[in-house]
């Protein structure tokens, strides 16, 4: 990333720049950090952070409360986001975590994995099914018994019971 120090431009890894370090922005790069336009006008495609199909043009025009929405705010760039036109300096105020990217990916940490509601019905009916398959099996392997068929045409029977009783794509 390109900053302005000690009166110059200076190119530094993305990892040294610093909360209040004067950003260089530049169509065509990307934003390793948010920060606020202090000089300069352009436009950010902000779709991966606020849906935005379109650039939103940025400029260094007032100043924003907290509650005004991400969109709205037209002094503010952001990490991830891209330049699509226009030069301009940004004062860095986050980076990493601290940035509105940063904020989204430590929710999507935070999220567990559970099942949906499909998967635990199907886990419902695979157990109703399996009970069901498999209390046939026996009343059937118990009534060929009662009849005196023989042992093992009954245990054969009973099991080719149970593999057909479950549907193949269940599963799936």
């Amino acid at each position: 990333a390109t900053v302005l120090r000690e009166g110059g431009e200076e190119l530094i890894p993305v990892e040294e720049i610093r909360k209040g370090d004067l950003l260089l922005v530049r169509a065509g790069e990307l934003l390793p950090v948010d920060g606020t336009v202090v000089s300069g006008t352009g436009s950010t495609d902000e779709s991966a952070l606020t849906g935005e199909s379109m650039p939103v043009e940025k400029a260094a025009d007032g100043v924003f409360e907290n509650i005004t929405p991400l969109a709205d705010r037209t002094n503010m760039l952001y990490a991830s986001c891209g330049i699509t036109a226009g030069r301009a300096v940004a004062v860095v105020v986050a980076t990493g975590m601290r940035s509105e990217m940063g904020h989204i990916a430590a929710l999507l940490e935070g999220e567990e994995e559970g099942n949906t509601p499909l998967q635990q019905k199907m886990t419902q009916l695979g157990k109703i099914l399996g009970f069901l398959a498999l209390t046939v099996c026996v009343v059937i392997f118990v009534v060929g018994l009662f009849f005196r068929l023989p042992l093992m045409d009954m245990f054969m029977t009973a099991v080719s019971l149970a593999v057909a009783a479950i549907p193949e794509g269940m599963p799936a």
